[in-house]
């Protein structure tokens, strides 16, 4: 049964997979937002093309839109792998508590059952002198 960690160590490494993926989309947009502005001042300094232009301009709007929703994409999946890396560090951190508390327990018990048995006999153990202290007659003492 997977523990705890194990679940949030798969959820991060999905978040950071996302996360890659979502960087690499930003390189290719940024990329190609240069590209249409390039192609755009070519397209102003040749003159006389306007449809061109105007079909230009509305593609750099459209991959500029898609620039920022893909940037803020990317910050929250970092946000979300950051989170989850805080939650995989405390999950470990818990589980690591509860083996040392575990191994603790485990060495008292053999500590226990290692040690030497005290060997107490019913008339010297304390109930019994404070029995005999109680019932003993003042001068049989």
């Amino acid at each position: 049964m997977p523990t705890t960690a194990d679940l949030l160590t798969t959820r991060l490494d999905d978040a950071i997979a996302r996360r890659r993926h979502l960087d690499g989309q930003l390189v290719a947009l940024r990329d190609f937002e240069r590209r249409l502005t390039e192609r755009v001042h070519a397209a102003r300094a040749a003159g006389g093309q306007t449809e061109q232009v105007r079909e230009l301009l509305a593609r750099l709007l459209g991959v500029r839109s898609r620039l920022e929703e893909a940037t803020v994409a990317q910050a929250k999946a970092a946000a979300e792998e950051s989170r989850l890396r805080d939650d995989v560090r405390d999950a470990d951190a818990r589980l690591g508590r509860a083996q040392r508390e575990i191994d603790e327990r485990r060495e008292f018990e053999l500590a226990c059952l290692r040690a030497p048995m005290l060997a107490r006999s019913p008339a010297t153990s304390l109930s019994a002198s404070r029995w005999r202290s109680r019932h003993t007659p003042i001068g049989d003492v």
